[in-house]
C-alpha cells in the first residue's frame, strides 16, 4: 500500500498495514524533521539497492511511537540497522486502529532520526578514513579536537551554579521499584553576586556523555571526553545576587540528559531567573550521582519493549518537579540560598518530553504559574478544568508542529489552554533545534539543519525568557503580538 504525496492520516483507515517509509534525499540534504514519502520495496533513493533497512519497535505501538519521538535524535535513532551510505527505512506494524493513529506523530520523528543517525555515520566514518583509529577510540584522533563553548549568556549578570542530588523516599520509583526511592538530579544556574571566583562549572561527567552519544548512535562522530569538557558560563562555589527571583523549572526530553539544555539555562540566569534542571532517574542514557554510579536508561526499554505509554513519563515527571518544589521553595529547603527564591513566580520549560511534562505538571500543581512546550507532543489531555487560566507557550518545529501537520496532539490540545496562549512554529528547525544539539552538531562537523546553530540559539533564549519576563515579571513588548522582522523565521499560528 502506498500514498503519493505521503499523508500519515491516510494510514488510519488501515490497521493492519505494514509500511515502509524511506526519504527521498540524501542525508546532507533530507532536513530532519522531513515528511517522508513511501517508496517500493528494494528501492533505495541514496543508492539504487535495499542493503540498508533501519528496524526498530514497530511505530504504530505505543512503545514504537515513543521510540521516534521523543529524544533529540529519535528514541530508537542508533545506528543499529542503519548503513551510513544506505538508504534509511522504518518498519512498523499497528495492532490497532489506536496504534496506527500513533503514526501521525511518529513518521515525521522518524526520518528525523534517520537523517540525523545517517549524518553521525558519515561524520565519523570520514573521521576514520582521514585520521584512522585515535587512543580512546572508534573515530579520528579526539586530542585534536578542542572542546566546545557554549554561547556566551545575554543578560547583565554573572551565573553561579551547583549541584542538588535529591531522593524522594515518600515514592517507589516507577521503572526501577527496588531503588531507594526516587532518584533526582538537579542543576541551579542562578544570577551570582559577582564576575569570577569559584570554579567553573562543568558540563557532563564523561560516562554520561559516552552513554548519552552512543544511545542516540554518535559515539563515533562525537567524543565523550570532548562533549563532557563543554565549557560553560557558570561557577561554582559561588554566592548568588541579592533580591528575590523568579524560579523556571527545565525538563529535557526521554533518554537525555539536563546538560542538553544549558545554553538555556544559563542565559536565563543571567536575565535575573533561578533555574533548577532536572534529570529524571532512569528517563535517560546516563545520569551519574554523586557517588560516581551512573544510572542507565531502564523506561526506554519500558517503553519500546514493554508497551509502557509516554504518559507514564509525563506523570511521574509531574511528580518530580512537586517534590523539586517542595525540597526548593518548602519550610526545610535542600539549598542553602533558596531564600533567592520567590515561590510566587514559578516557570517552566521542557524539550520534547520534557515539554509534555509542562502540562502535566502545571495540571498536578498549582504554583507552577507559566509554561512552555519546546517541541514536545501531548500523551495525555488535560483535565476539564484546563490549565485553570495561566498561560502557555507552544514553540516547534514547523514542519511537525503546524497545525494540522503530522503531530496531531497539538492540534488536540490547542483549544484546551486556556489561559494566555501562543503556538510559535520556527521555520527550518528540527527537534533538537530547541536544546544544545544544534551546537554539537556544529562543533563536531554533523550536517545539520537549515537554520544556523546561531539563529537557533537566538530564537529559543528570545522567546523563551520573553514569556517568562511577561508572565513572571510582568513585562510589556511587543514580541508575542505578531510577526517580527528581526526573527522571520518564526511563524504565529492561529489556528
Amino acid at each position: 500500500m502506498t500514498h503519493e504525496p505521503f499523508d500519515a492520516r491516510d494510514l488510519t483507515a488501515d490497521p493492519d498495514t505494514t509500511v515502509t517509509w524511506r526519504p527521498r534525499a540524501t542525508a546532507h540534504d533530507l532536513p530532519a524533521g522531513h515528511r517522508p514519502m513511501p517508496v517500493v520495496d528494494g528501492e533505495d533513493p541514496l543508492r539504487g539497492d535495499a542493503s540498508a533497512t533501519w528496524t526498530g519497535t514497530g511505530i504504530g505501538s505505543p512503545s514504537g511511537a515513543a521510540a521516534f519521538l521523543e529524544p533529540p535524535l529519535g528514541r530508537g535513532a542508533s545506528t543499529r540497522g542503519i548503513t551510513p551510505r544506505g538508504g534509511c527505512g522504518a518498519r512498523g506494524r499497528a495492532s490497532s486502529v489506536t496504534g496506527m493513529k500513533r503514526i501521525v506523530r511518529a513518521a515525521a520523528a522518524a526520518a528525523l532520526a534517520c537523517s540525523l543517525a545517517l549524518s553521525a555515520g558519515t561524520a565519523a566514518g570520514a573521521a576514520e578514513a582521514g585520521a584512522g583509529v585515535g587512543a580512546h577510540g572508534g573515530g579520528a584522533d579526539r586530542a585534536a579536537v578542542a572542546p566546545l563553548a557554549l554561547p556566551v549568556p545575554t543578560g547583565p549578570h554573572p551565573v553561579g551554579s551547583t549541584v542538588l542530588p535529591l531522593v524522594d523516599r515518600s515514592r517507589t520509583d516507577p521503572w526501577v521499584p527496588t531503588a531507594d526511592g526516587r532518584r533526582l538530579m538537579v542543576t541551579l544556574h542562578y544570577p551570582a553576586a559577582r564576575a569570577g571566583g569559584g570554579t567553573p562549572a562543568p558540563y557532563a561527567t564523561r560516562e554520561e556523555a559516552r552513554r548519552v552519544a552512543e544511545g542516540l548512535g554518535l559515539g563515533g562522530a562525537v567524543p565523550a571526553d570532548v562533549l563532557a569538557a563543554t565549557r560553560t558560563h557558570s561557577r561554582t562555589g559561588v554566592r548568588p545576587a541579592p533580591g528575590r527571583r523568579p524560579l523556571v523549572l527545565l525538563s529535557p526530553g526521554f533518554s537525555v540528559s539536563r546538560w542538553t539544555l544549558t545554553h538555556l539555562a544559563e542565559d536565563l540566569a543571567s536575565r535575573g531567573y533561578v533555574v533548577a534542571s532536572v534529570d529524571h532517574a532512569y528517563e535517560s542514557y546516563g545520569i551519574t550521582l554523586p557517588g560516581g554510579e551512573t544510572l542507565p536508561c531502564v523506561a526506554c526499554a519500558a517503553l519500546d519493549e514493554e508497551g509502557v505509554p509516554g504518559g507514564v513519563v509525563t506523570a511521574t515527571r509531574a511528580a518530580d518537579m512537586r517534590f523539586v518544589l517542595d525540597r526548593l521553595t518548602g519550610p526545610r529547603p535542600a539549598w542553602r540560598h533558596a531564600g533567592v527564591i520567590d515561590a510566587r513566580r514559578i516557570g517552566m520549560a521542557g524539550h520534547s518530553m520534557g515539554g509534555a511534562s509542562a502540562t502535566a505538571t502545571m495540571a498536578a500543581d498549582r504554583r507552577v504559574d507559566a509554561g512552555v512546550n519546546m517541541d514536545g507532543a501531548f500523551w495525555e489531555d488535560l483535565p476539564a478544568e484546563g490549565l485553570r487560566g495561566r498561560p502557555f507557550l507552544l514553540l516547534g518545529t514547523d514542519e511537525t508542529h503546524r497545525p494540522g501537520g503530522p503531530d496531531a496532539t497539538w492540534d488536540r490540545m490547542w483549544p484546551r489552554l486556556d489561559g494566555w496562549r501562543r503556538w510559535l512554529t520556527v521555520t527550518g528547525s528540527t527537534h533538537g533545534t530547541f536544546s544544545d544539539f544544534p551546537l554539537i552538531e556544529r562543533h563536531f562537523g554533523l550536517p545539520g539543519p537549515d537554520l544556523a546553530a546561531d539563529r537557533a540559539v537566538a530564537l529559543t533564549r528570545t522567546y523563551v525568557a520573553a514569556f517568562f519576563d511577561r508572565h513572571l515579571r510582568g513585562a510589556s513588548g511587543g514580541l508575542f503580538g505578531g510577526p517580527s522582522p528581526d526573527h522571520p523565521e518564526v511563524r504565529f499560528q492561529n489556528p
